[in-house]
């Protein structure tokens, strides 16, 4: 008991405690026992050379296809079936031999053709040791090593078919138990863990180094040599090693980065509680073929960070039917398409391509209770160093840097831990301010002084502000929940904020929707009930004003509208029950829909990307529209959206491109020109 103390009171402390943080989102295909799987335990997968996906389950092996499952399993009647239907572990070899380690202790190749299984005999100390933990080993030179942690090594001799200690490549030092090797491709060399540290075996020399004989005077045995209880976890492409320990006393894993080109340690004792917020263990790291590398285990799967040196967590639970939930991911596979496979302990096989998540879903964290907000994205505004504020409703507004890592806030007047609502946004490079519609009044951020003052006064009648823009001159056009259109005047209101603020009488005090600004400076008002406004700031007129009493083609069908944007130069897109497209030259608004498959009578936020393709949110996806030939691509959650319920008028076009959406409680961020070219044939014309 009193040893498993430091574990349970790490395991409460940081799970009340934790440093929140953002977790990465995939689509995840998922396979389990209600689509072919053969149990929800699946332990290890491999691909043979025809490109099958092989699965290990504790109820059978099974072959994959793509479409189907076939299941493998004991049968008393055939002599060449498996001998047990637990599935331990599977290895496929560089003969292409797929090796079955099985639950009752023997092992075997099974044809992958003819579907038979032929055991090979062990030299075993123990019957105990054959069911204990083990894996198969295979060096760059052919060798096969069957390793059972902290007991021995067995050699595979092919001439006698038998795995042997009397065929070892190497011994280890008297009392060392060896609980993992890796072999760096490089040099040949192979990296030893050990309970009692670091063994270092070089083939080429035949020698063997460790902390009490340095034979090959090997850099990481007098550095790191004193270390214990080593597990080695993979040696990278750029001949890193990575291991972990279990930290003395402390009854939580530490991970280590060792350059064994540069010869120093680079990652030390990396506790990564704090990334998993929950008792976890380390089992398995990859390097995918570009270069990333995943760590998994028990309440374990992440993402290294280069730039960071750190991980960043895959979120574990369920969102919608693109997520993974899991206890213990077993094992982690990349095949030959770059998908990932992960085995594992109680949820069955997941799939996923990384590279082909076009979208990258940015959730927040409530500050008081370190969850997940659920309170809609509602703005974004990028600032002039180049940081991305958030406003969301009920949660706060959030600071990311460039990469959507969320940073502090670090703003005089704008508390870090704040609830605000910011309902809107807006940045001016040219007066160094970013201005935030709250619920209620106003906040500028003044970025000179690093300083926001927020405001209030009598007219906004203690309103939600909707909306808020600036004009050319800098002046600021006002959209209330309740009364209507407020102008502030910058010459007049320098000194006092008050001072500025003139009441626009001329539109109804109403909801106001949606402000924008034309290339031309004229301001688009969009409200409940009374239609669109178009005003000139240079004498605040009234200029047009579109709504459901004007005349059969200059009509919406709504006066509600919800979204304004200027798609060229005599086209206006015009959200409003529909997508309308209004011709300032022709002075005609005509309709545009889409196929019976997707409705835009709910558009919520427009954007137009770098290409001219229209973007538009809609309540149950996102859609790319090509108004020139009447086509268009239409994306939900089973393209990666964790969140494809977008309910806000909240997107944004990055000066790199990059749009930004908002959802109910995350939002999303893609490149266009990936989505562009990506492989997606679900694309629909409806001319």
């Amino acid at each position: 008991m009193r040893k498993a103390l430091p574990i349970i009171i790490l395991f409460f402390a940081f799970r009340f405690n934790a440093i929140s943080q953002q977790h990465l989102q995939f689509s995840f295909t998922h396979y389990d026992m209600n689509n072919g799987l053969a149990a929800y335990d699946a332990g290890s997968i491999t691909q043979d050379e025809e490109g099958f996906i092989w699965i290990g389950t504790i109820n059978g092996l099974q072959r994959f296809d793509g479409k189907r499952f076939i299941t493998f399993r004991h049968d008393p009647s055939n002599e060449h079936s498996l001998p047990d239907n637990y599935i331990f572990n599977i290895h496929y070899d560089k003969n292409n031999r797929l090796w079955v380690l099985l639950g009752n202790g023997k092992i075997g190749i099974f044809d992958t053709r003819n579907f038979k299984f032929k055991e090979v005999a062990v030299k075993a100390s123990s019957e105990r040791m054959l069911v204990s933990e083990r894996s198969l080993f295979e060096d760059s030179r052919g060798n096969l090593l069957y390793f059972f942690p902290g007991i021995d090594i067995l050699t595979l001799n092919e001439a006698q078919d038998e795995f042997t200690p009397d065929y070892s490549l190497f011994t280890l030092p008297p009392k060392f138990e060896v609980w993992n090797l890796k072999e760096d491709l490089k040099t040949g060399k192979l990296y030893i863990g050990c309970d009692l540290g670091f063994v270092v075996y070089d083939p080429s020399k035949n020698k063997r180094s460790y902390r009490d004989d340095n034979a090959g005077n090997e850099a990481l045995i007098q550095q790191l040599g004193d270390l214990d209880q080593v597990s080695i976890l993979l040696i990278d492409s750029k001949q890193r090693l990575w291991f972990h320990r279990w930290l003395p006393g402390q009854g939580v894993p530490a991970l280590y980065c060792y350059d064994l080109v540069n010869k120093k340690l680079i990652i030390n004792h990396l506790v990564l509680v704090n990334t998993f917020q929950s008792y976890h263990e380390l089992r398995t790291m990859i390097e995918q073929k570009d270069s990333t590398i995943w760590i998994t285990g028990l309440s374990a799967f992440a993402r290294y960070q280069e730039n960071k040196k750190s991980f960043k967590p895959v979120y574990n639970g369920y969102v919608n039917d693109q997520s993974i939930y899991y206890q213990r991911v077993n094992d982690i596979f990349e095949d030959r398409e770059n998908n990932l496979w992960l085995a594992t302990s109680n949820n069955g096989v997941y799939v996923f391509n990384p590279k082909q998540q076009l979208f990258s879903s940015i959730p927040h964290i409530n500050r008081s209770t370190q969850r997940q907000g659920d309170g809609n994205v509602l703005s974004f505004a990028h600032t002039g160093s180049g940081e991305i504020l958030v406003g969301t409703w009920g949660d706060g507004i959030y600071k990311y840097d460039s990469s959507f890592n969320r940073i502090p806030i670090n703003i005089r007047g704008l508390e870090e831990n704040n609830g605000l609502s910011g309902w809107s946004m807006v940045h001016s490079a040219k007066h160094q301010e970013t201005w935030i519609g709250l619920q209620p009044g106003v906040m500028v951020i003044d970025e000179k002084m690093n300083k926001a003052g927020l405001y209030n006064p009598p007219m906004f009648k203690n309103n939600t502000i909707r909306q808020v823009v600036l004009d050319n001159s800098g002046n600021a056009w006002i959209g209330t929940q309740r009364v209507g259109l407020i102008k502030w005047v910058r010459e007049n209101g320098k000194k006092k904020f008050e001072d500025g603020l003139i009441k626009f009488d001329a539109i109804p005090e109403c909801r106001i929707q949606k402000i924008y600004i034309d290339k031309k400076g004229f301001i688009w008002v969009g409200t409940i009930n009374e239609g669109i406004y178009k005003i000139d700031p240079a004498n605040d007129r009234i200029v047009d004003h579109i709504s459901d009493k004007g005349p059969a083609l200059k009509k919406l069908k709504l006066n509600d509208a919800n979204c304004i944007i200027q798609y060229n130069d005599s086209i206006m897109l015009i959200a409003s029950n529909g997508l309308n497209i209004y011709n300032t030259r022709t002075n005609t608004i005509r309709q545009f829909s889409l196929s019976e498959k997707v409705s835009l009578e709910r558009i919520t936020s427009m954007e137009i990307d770098a290409t001219g393709f229209l973007w538009v949110s809609l309540i149950n996806g996102l859609c790319r529209i090509n108004l020139e030939n009447n086509s268009y691509l239409f994306f939900d959650r089973k393209d990666g959206m964790v969140n494809d319920h977008f309910n806000t008028n909240a997107s944004y076009r990055l000066p790199d491109n990059r749009m930004l959406f908002g959802s109910s409680n995350s939002f999303i961020v893609f490149q266009p020109s990936k989505v562009l070219f990506a492989n997606k044939p679900r694309v629909v014309s409806i001319t």
